[in-house]
């Protein structure tokens, strides 16, 4: 296992970083951005080919500061997995104050910059107390002012992220994800003694299509395109779950996210588990980000409605006459263009 820090994306790698965030953009058009890969994976050397092949297929996004790839920036001290239970009742404990500060800025901003006995009734009413209203009525800039000064309390007490060691056991692991399931934020999974910087060099995966061989393959292309010290940032891993799940309780089983992360416990220190950019979901067709369960079972595509892939994998091994009869339904959607009073054109419009 390597003990290093993982390498920032200023150190020279031998990629465009513009290019490659331009790629990444979500306002880019497809045709564009598959051009714009083409082009990337014809002028990188041999070795590198088989990760831009991974690229192209949207299985895994390009190297990108970690920042780039994650919905919130990763934060906090490097923590052991004992000290975890303390650190997410203090984020309970913020997110409960940062919730009160933003219901209080909003009982404020009602009141205007000169309120009236009015104004100071309803407020109460609301469940500002008075010694606020005393406050927000001295404030220099009233209760303006204070309503602004509680927005910037809420932003400082929103909850940082979590940089977590792992634990070298599966049944450790397993007990560190259930309690992780109760997170929110960032979740980073680390063997290293190095916290992890937003400027890290990371590569974002959606493990739900890839099995056993297909990790191992992933891993292979990682090293032969030089990022065999980059970040992993998984998504569709509660996807992959429900795809393989006897029942769905599996998505609140930690054993069965440990049995999904199949491969990639061997690379355990790179392992981020987090809230992902929407816009790389959308790259990935991921369905799922760190340990999240799928969110939608009906998805909207270019011809209709369809099932989600993670839903439509279990009903085929579990209830394979319920996806025959859910398929007939969904497929009516996609044929609203053929109505007399409908026509593509409309549905495009």
């Amino acid at each position: 296992m390597s003990s290093h820090a993982a390498p920032q994306f200023s150190e020279p790698m031998g990629w465009d970083e513009g290019l490659l965030r331009q790629i990444m953009d979500e306002d880019l058009a497809p045709p564009a951005r598959a051009a714009l890969l083409k082009l990337v994976r014809n002028d990188a050397p041999e070795e590198q080919a088989p990760f831009w092949a991974l690229v192209e297929d949207h299985i895994a996004t390009p190297p990108l500061p970690l920042g780039d790839l994650l919905l919130h920036a990763p934060g906090g001290a490097l923590i052991a997995p004992e000290q975890l239970p303390e650190h997410l009742d203090r984020q309970r404990a913020r997110r409960s104050a940062a919730t009160l500060f933003e219901q209080t800025a909003a009982s404020l901003e009602t009141m205007g910059d000169a309120p009236r006995n009015a104004d100071l009734a309803w407020a109460i009413l609301d469940g500002v107390s008075e010694e606020t209203l005393a406050d927000a009525l001295d404030h220099p800039e009233g209760p303006l002012g204070l309503a602004r000064d509680y927005r910037q309390l809420s932003d400082d007490a929103e909850c940082q992220g979590l940089q977590v060691r792992v634990p070298g056991s599966e049944a450790e692991l397993a007990d560190l994800l259930r309690v992780l399931s109760a997170a929110s934020g960032t979740t980073t999974l680390s063997r290293n003694q190095s916290r992890i910087e937003p400027e890290a060099i990371a590569v974002a995966v959606n493990v739900q299509r890839l099995d056993a061989a297909g990790v191992d393959r992933f891993l292979e292309t990682l090293t032969g395109a030089g990022l065999e010290s980059a970040l992993i940032v998984v998504c569709g891993l509660g996807a992959k779950v429900l795809a393989a799940a006897n029942d769905p309780s599996a998505l609140t089983e930690a054993s069965a996210y440990v049995a999904a992360l199949h491969g990639l416990q061997e690379v355990a220190e790179r392992i981020v588990l987090a809230p992902a950019e929407p816009r790389i979901l959308a790259f990935l067709e991921a369905e799922t980000d760190g340990l999240a369960a799928p969110r939608a079972t009906i998805l909207k595509a270019e011809e209709g409605l369809c099932l989600a892939p993670s839903l439509g994998a279990y009903l085929e091994r579990r209830q394979p006459d319920a996806i025959s009869a859910l398929s007939s339904v969904l497929e009516a959607t996609r044929r609203l263009d053929r109505q007399d009073r409908i026509t593509p054109e409309m549905l495009r419009a």
